[in-house]
């Protein structure tokens, strides 16, 4: 749970470009579970809801090891909200990403 009430000022906009502020919500709560499927194979869910504006994310991600210095990721995360929200207005994105740690 995040109490941000950095959000309830007339400049929060400008902080949040500037990067001195992660939300314009005044709350948010949020929660993260992770399961190992198997040795080499680890799935993630994250959830934020924003409690001010109703809008909520959610990230999925599944990480397999190839190798012991290599990962493929896929992970997806899926925006929801009235389009005058924080996250309502962002476009849901898929990813493939393969990670090689010299």
């Amino acid at each position: 749970y995040l109490d941000n009430q950095g959000a309830a000022s007339a400049s929060a906009l400008a902080r949040l470009q500037a990067g001195m502020l992660s939300s314009l919500n005044k709350a948010l709560f949020g929660a993260n579970v992770s399961y190992q499927f198997m040795p080499l194979l680890l799935g993630q869910v994250t959830h934020f809801k924003a409690l001010t504006d109703k809008s909520q994310f959610t990230q999925m991600g599944l990480s397999y090891s190839i190798s012991d210095n290599s990962n493929l990721i896929l992970s997806s995360t899926l925006y929801a909200g009235s389009s005058s929200s924080e996250f309502g207005a962002l476009a849901d994105t898929h990813s493939i990403t393969y990670r090689n740690y010299l």
